[in-house]
């Protein structure tokens, strides 16, 4: 089992004290993936990203006192990102925010499983940065509706942005044209809580390429992990073991 170097990010979600809440630390393992860090009482959204495209994160629960254990595993980065545009802006309850702005613990819209619209807690966020000459897609809808995301990001029905063709539906509304943009900057997604994952973006209902797994509350907090190559068998060989001490 070779060890390896994570690159870590915590944000603070939740905190008694307001003025300490979606406050953040970042900082790096060392060659066997250990680190230690002293964090106040509260909730935190953890990742952990590798310089050769591993990646991970879950949410955690600090208490005074206590320590936490989590295990992570860290999977391989889709490459070119699959996303969406920074310029995208998401429904919250308070008004639409750009996504880049999102963070883990912020309320948005999104379906329960009966199909309603409910308001719940953001579980994670990712960015990816795009490619050099990669581009994006820019979706008019009949209504007016423009959202601009990766040809990979799956619409609400799990059919694929650069899937789809002018004349077909996405949100109730007929796709009027689909212009590719070049794009520079990163590209973001999130995953609210609740059984869809589903959230609008421009007003248009997206799904997530995230998923309920990359999001574990653990029963306590640990401050220090270790990250490593996990192998076992080939499905799993894009996938990496974070694990805490």
């Amino acid at each position: 089992m070779v060890s390896t170097t994570a690159s870590i990010s915590l944000i603070q979600s939740f905190s008694a004290n307001a003025r300490t809440a979606n406050a953040s630390w970042k900082t790096t393992s060392d060659n066997h993936g250990r680190f230690h860090i002293d964090l106040p009482p509260g909730g935190y959204w953890l990742s952990a990203e590798t310089n050769d495209g591993y990646g991970a994160g879950a949410s955690l629960a600090v208490f005074d006192g206590r320590v936490t254990q989590i295990n992570l595993f860290l999977v391989r980065n889709i490459s070119g990102g699959i996303c969406l545009a920074a310029t995208d802006r998401i429904a919250t309850p308070g008004g639409p925010v750009p996504v880049f702005k999102v963070v883990p613990g912020m309320i948005v819209w999104t379906l329960d499983a009966s199909g309603r619209r409910v308001a719940a807690p953001v579980l994670a966020v990712t960015h990816r940065p795009a490619l050099g000459g990669q581009g994006i897609l820019r979706l008019t809808l009949s209504d007016g509706r423009i959202v601009e995301a990766s040809a990979g990001h799956p619409t609400f029905t799990g059919t694929r942005v650069g899937e789809l063709a002018p004349g077909d539906l996405l949100d109730g509304s007929a796709v009027s044209s689909i212009e590719e943009l070049p794009y520079a900057g990163a590209t973001w997604d999130l995953l609210p809580a609740g059984a869809t994952g589903a959230y609008w973006a421009n007003d248009v209902l997206l799904g997530s390429t995230l998923s309920n797994g990359q999001a574990v509350v653990p029963s306590i907090v640990r401050s220090s992990v270790s990250v490593s190559p996990d192998g076992a068998t080939p499905s799993s060989s894009a996938r990496r073991r974070l694990q805490s001490w």
